[in-house]
């Protein structure tokens, strides 16, 4: 019997599968949040829907800002530093 049954918030209605063609790139970005890592099992829904879906594209959006402005911000201070070095010297 196929569980249709949210995995991530057990929502009755979940139309993506998981696991099926495709898809790999959602577990694997579950993971990447999370920590989680989701593996197929017969007795547990393979299943998300589209809440959980756009909740992790979100999280996929946050996370990536997160890391581009720290990116971002870390080689301002280098410049800083860069410039200000051969004052000190």
């Amino acid at each position: 019997m196929r569980i249709l049954n949210c995995r991530i918030c057990s929502r009755a209605d979940a139309p993506i599968d998981l696991f099926g063609p495709g898809n790999g790139h959602l577990v694997r970005q579950i993971h990447s949040i999370t920590g989680v890592e989701l593996s197929y099992n017969n007795e547990i829904s393979g299943q998300m829907c589209t809440t959980c879906l756009d909740n992790l594209q979100a999280a996929i959006k946050f996370r990536h800002r997160c890391i581009i402005t720290e990116k971002q911000n870390l080689e301002r201070i280098e410049c800083r530093l860069a410039r200000i070095a051969p004052q000190i010297q």
